[in-house]
């Protein structure tokens, strides 16, 4: 029994050891078999957890409070991805940084974000070679420029290569695409972006260290990296005669445009390859639906670019881009001169200002007098009122040029006359030369002034360059003015095809006047064969670069124009001459049809995932059931569509198309667009123009930021909108139906910060997305493009330097002796001797037995009278030699008296400030001047952020930041204080305040030009409405009207000529003073002198 026991204990013992190894071998084995994948997950994990703070301070460099995480589908489902995605969000969610995360099949979904967030930040995770082509396939049908991403590649695999060289273009980047790269856990971040779409651009963006963050070794601004095109080549199509571009022989560009295209081409280091040459600008025909000449070219892609200036007109716009506006001219019209005119008469008292004539009928009577009192002291028994009316009228006759028939021989009296007539000389040369300016100044007669009075008149034809955008002004418009001005237009196929022909046509025909602008006249001035004139209508013509549709380089061009504008190579080009002009005919692209799916799943799948502006949609309800509210009442914006959204809808078999958009995001606006029918076709019952149709807001309400006491927008007690920019607005407002709510008013415009890398002022509050639209009339720079929308330009203006006026009161006295040259003056005081001398013997011949002492003063007086008032001394009458002398002295004197005085007159009535400097140049130079601009304005950044050494220049000049003045008053107060402090601004400011200025201010021109616009929030869905509204106000005067400074319209081109001040004409007074003091003086000593001698003849007598 024992014995058994122990053998069952024993056999128990052994089966239970075998149960426990079998389990511990599994488990060894279990463990040998995951070590590798666990390692390896945690590998990922820890390499996962050292982007966290990287991507935090990604996110800060960009001020984004929102991230949209993307990996591989098939790795969302492993726990490592899940894991990793949990930590990354929870360390942004305590950043403040609300994510999302996504598959890369699901990208298209994320669309709903970037319609709701300005450039949202995507996060792509690379983790294994899978996941670099199923993104790759994702991003060939997204648009990669919508967006900023940052690409993480966290395997050591293939990534290698394709993060430091990715072969080809992978991930479809534009070249205004901003993508981030980072490979693995290396401090060096790339940024790629593609230039010909077939190669990916890398380069090194900036370092991050967890201790320093993200430190930048590349300017901030997107296109201040990417000046470089690497030599891409352009398609690009050329006008023929095009009056602002032509081609030389040896292939070069010439022209303003062609100047300017030429030198972009050198800047961003591209060329062109002109593809195509056509005969005309291209203009919409609305029969056969098509656009012709060379926008045709380019809507149809088969250009990229095109060479030749083009005016922005709204129907272009729907069809190509254009860059910042080059060349801004008023539209006139232009006829020949008639043979009318009429004669100023008050220009005989306008050459002098009334200060000069007071003070020359003061002279008169003051010499008048003095004559009295040199004749009484003389021993004249005369009554005094006799004396006064004789001197008056002696004097009278010197201002009028007759000589004294009864000369005394006293010196007094010579001397005293002797210095009326030196002033008299002096104002009649002055008052003969101005009279002159005036009378050959000839104001036309002219049977109209304007739009409204041509048309009145009728009896002037009409007629345009054809097949231009000055037809389609008339042509397409619904204002009844333009409709009367067609009918009085020429047949289309009679209307001219160049330049000169139309100005040789308006030379034939006195009764026809062209509809252009002056640069076109300047083109060809030196061939129109008779003389034109122009009246101003009103209009302005805007003419920029146009090329095509969504073109990715658009933004870089317009950013070194801008630059152009900025630094004074545009304003010297637009200086340039001008040369030639336009022809041809081209069939617009089909639109073709998108497939139909179902209504629920396009409601639940499709629009939510994407950006309805993108495409043309057409949709088609076949469910009857279902379908009809849903058609006929959409239930708020079903379809996610934007107020730029082109979607037209048929309800069944019904016959009307109607079109839906929305406004407000939460409705959708259901019109009416066109009837069909099967025999008939489309017939459309609303304008073409898209904005033409969607003029009307609905009294949508913007929220808008404004500048305080900014001089282009003023907001009063009672709500109204004042100045430039705040009546464009107001009528804006009128025109699209909308209003605005003042949510921020701040003190003003912005500039960036380097230091913070923050926004301040109105630009902070758009950039955070706070405020919608500021009107408060914004300068358009490189740096503010990145960051919001800007609108048409509503003003361009120069900039200058102004400062306090010098109060130097300087005499021209040299003026009235620089007429002549030295040698010419010593020529005619030699010919005054010499003929003094040659009288005196000839007298002396004929008898006359005075004395040569008095013979010589006498004949000298006599020549000087024949030279200042053109009169014979009586007592050369009957003598024929005398005669023939004085009349040869009349001759030369007549020519060398009109020659003094057309030269006198340009010292005259020329007013010149002396100033230490003249440009920007020479105020760095001169260095006694501090320079200030406006705080937070553009004007500081561009000084203060640029690389130019005139700029670094003039910031060593600049006031600290905290002195600069805020306000406009504040500012030219400023230079009143301090005489050597200068302020840049431009004339529009000091305009506004011109009657607050305690000084008086002068300016210095700079050469920098200044384009002022409404600001919008980046990519506001309104910013193309806008811009519609505007380029209408351009054509039809409206712009012109609103702004009342910068363009003043001028009456018949007559030139305003300035009156000869009391400065100009005190030297010739101090003489005429000085001459009577003179003549006093002599009168005292001869009186003297005269009365010794009777003293001794009385002593002689008495003895006697």
């Amino acid at each position: 029994m024992p014995l058994n026991l122990k053998n069952k204990t024993n056999q128990l013992i052994d089966t239970r050891k075998k149960t426990f190894i079998m389990p511990l071998k599994i488990l060894v084995f279990l463990l040998i078999l995951l070590l590798p994948k666990t390692a390896k997950s945690y590998e990922f994990l820890s390499l996962s957890n050292e982007q966290i703070p990287f991507i935090i301070d990604i996110c800060k460099l960009y001020s984004r409070n929102s991230a949209i995480l993307l990996s591989e589908s098939e790795s969302e489902r492993e726990m490592k991805m899940i894991t990793m995605m949990f930590k990354w969000r929870r360390a942004l969610s305590r950043e403040g940084i609300a994510s999302t995360n996504l598959s890369f099949s699901q990208l298209h979904k994320s669309l709903y974000y970037i319609k709701q967030i300005v450039r949202p930040l995507y996060i792509v995770i690379i983790s294994n070679y899978n996941a670099i082509k199923e993104f790759s396939l994702a991003t060939s049908t997204f648009d990669m420029s919508s967006a900023i991403w940052l690409v993480i590649f966290l395997y050591k695999g293939y990534g290698t290569n394709y993060c430091l060289s990715p072969p080809g273009n992978i991930f479809h980047l534009k070249f205004n695409s901003e993508m981030l790269v980072r490979c693995g856990t290396e401090n060096m971040v790339q940024e790629w972006y593609s230039i010909d779409t077939n190669r990916t651009e890398v380069s090194n963006l900036a370092t991050w260290s967890l201790e320093r963050g993200i430190t930048k070794i590349v300017p901030d601004s997107l296109y201040e990296r990417r000046h470089n095109l690497q030599g891409l080549i352009m398609r690009a199509v050329i006008v023929k005669d095009s009056p602002f571009t032509t081609i030389k022989k040896d292939g070069e560009l010439d022209g303003i445009y062609g100047r300017i295209l030429r030198e972009l081409c050198v800047t961003l280091n591209f060329s062109f390859d002109i593809v195509s040459e056509v005969g005309q600008y291209g203009r919409w025909n609305p029969k056969k639906k098509t656009w012709s000449g060379a926008i045709a070219e380019l809507y149809a892609g088969r250009a990229d670019i095109s060479l030749s200036e083009f005016s922005i007109t709204n129907a272009r716009l729907n069809a190509v881009d254009f860059t910042l506006p080059i060349l801004r001219s008023k539209n006139c019209l232009f006829f020949r001169e008639p043979e009318l005119f009429v004669i100023k008469w008050s220009s005989y008292f306008l050459t002098f200002t009334h200060s000069v004539w007071v003070a020359m009928f003061g002279v008169l009577i003051a010499a008048s007098i003095l004559l009295i009192v040199l004749n009484i002291k003389d021993g004249t028994n005369r009554k005094i009122g006799n004396l006064l009316s004789d001197n008056f009228m002696e004097i009278w006759g010197i201002f009028c040029q007759q000589g004294i028939a009864d000369f005394s021989d006293k010196s007094s009296l010579r001397i005293a006359y002797f210095s009326v007539f030196i002033l008299v000389t002096v104002l009649w040369s002055a008052y003969s030369a101005a009279l002159i300016n005036c009378l050959t100044s000839v104001f036309h007669i002219l049977p109209f002034d304007s739009l409204e009075t041509f048309v009145a008149d009728g009896t002037y034809r009409l007629a345009v360059l054809r097949d231009t955008s000055n037809y389609d002004q008339f042509a397409n418009s619904e204002d009844p003015l333009a409709k009367k001005l067609m009918n009085l237009m020429l047949e289309e196929d009679k209307l001219p095809l160049t330049v000169l022909e139309a100005f040789t046509n308006i030379c034939e025909n006195r009764n026809l006047a062209i509809f252009a602008f002056d640069e076109m006249k300047m083109s060809v001035v030196h061939k129109i064969p008779c003389n034109v004139i122009h009246v101003e209508t009103g209009h302005i013509n805007n003419m920029a670069i146009i090329l095509s549709k969504r073109n990715p380089f658009t933004d870089v061009i317009n950013f070194q124009l801008q630059k152009f504008c900025e630094n004074g190579i545009m304003n010297r080009f637009v200086n340039s001459p001008f040369k030639k002009k336009s022809n041809d005919l081209v069939k617009q692209q089909p639109v073709p049809l998108i497939s139909i799916i179902s209504l629920l799943i396009f409601i639940q799948i499709a629009t939510s995932t994407f950006d309805m502006s993108t495409a043309m949609w057409l949709v088609i309800f076949m469910n009857k059931e279902d379908g009809s509210d849903y058609c006929q009442n959409p239930p708020g914006n079903i379809f996610h569509l934007k107020f730029n959204s082109e979607m037209l809808v048929r309800c069944g078999t019904e016959n009307m198309l109607r079109e839906w958009y929305s406004i407000d995001n939460n409705r959708t606006e259901v019109n009416d667009l066109a009837p069909w029918s099967l025999e008939k076709g489309i017939t459309k019952i609303v304008p073409d123009s898209l904005y033409e149709r969607r003029h009307n807001l609905h009294g949508l309400i913007m929220r808008a930021v404004i500048v305080r006491d900014s001089v282009f927008a003023n907001l009063s007690k009672n709500g109204e909108l004042s100045g430039i920019c705040g009546e464009i607005f107001r009528e804006l407002c009128a025109a699209l139906n909308f209003s605005f709510d003042i949510v921020s008013e701040v003190e003003e415009y912005g500039r960036w910060n380097p230091t913070n890398e923050t926004w301040s002022g109105a630009m902070a509050e758009l950039h955070a997305g706070r405020a919608d639209i500021s009107f408060s009339g914004f300068c358009i720079t490189n740096a503010r493009l990145n960051i919001v929308d800007f609108s048409l330009p509503v003003l361009s203006t120069k900039s200058y330097l102004y400062l306090r006026e010098p109060e130097i009161f300087a005499i021209k006295w040299s003026s009235h002796f620089l007429t002549f040259t030295n040698s010419v003056w010593m020529a005619m005081f030699g010919v005054l001797v010499v003929a003094s001398i040659v009288f005196s013997l000839l007298k002396i011949k004929n008898g006359n037995v005075r004395k040569i002492r008095h013979l010589l003063s006498d004949n000298f007086l006599e020549i000087w009278e024949s030279i200042t008032y053109y009169s014979f001394p009586e007592e050369s009458s009957d003598r024929s030699s005398l005669r023939i002398a004085y009349f040869s002295i009349f001759i030369l004197v007549t020519v060398l008296s009109a020659a003094y005085s057309a030269a006198l007159i340009s010292f005259l009535t020329t007013v010149s400030v002396i100033l230490p400097f003249d440009s920007l140049e020479t105020f760095v130079q001169d260095g006694t001047y501090q320079f200030a601009v406006f705080r937070g304005s553009a004007f500081y950044d561009n000084f203060a952020n640029s690389e130019n050494p005139l700029a670094k220049k003039l910031m060593n000049l600049m006031l600290e930041e905290d002195k600069l003045p805020l306000t406009v008053l504040e500012g030219f107060e400023s230079i009143c204080e301090n005489r050597n402090l200068a302020i840049y601004a431009f004339d529009e400011m000091k305009m506004s305040v011109v009657h607050k200025i305690p000084c008086n201010v002068i300016r210095v021109e700079t050469g920098h030009l200044n384009n002022m616009a409404i600001v919008l929030s980046k990519h506001n869905p309104f910013t193309h409405l806008i811009n519609f509204q505007l380029q209408k106000f351009f054509e039809n005067g409206i712009m012109n009207r609103l702004k009342n400074s910068p363009y003043k319209k001028k009456v018949n081109d007559t030139i305003k000529h300035r009156s000869v001040s009391l400065t100009s004409v005190i030297s010739p007074l101090i003489f005429i003073q000085i001459g009577i003091v003179l003549s006093t003086c002599i009168l005292i000593i001869e009186k003297c002198i005269f009365a010794r001698k009777k003293k001794k003849i009385s002593m002689i007598h008495h003895i006697n």
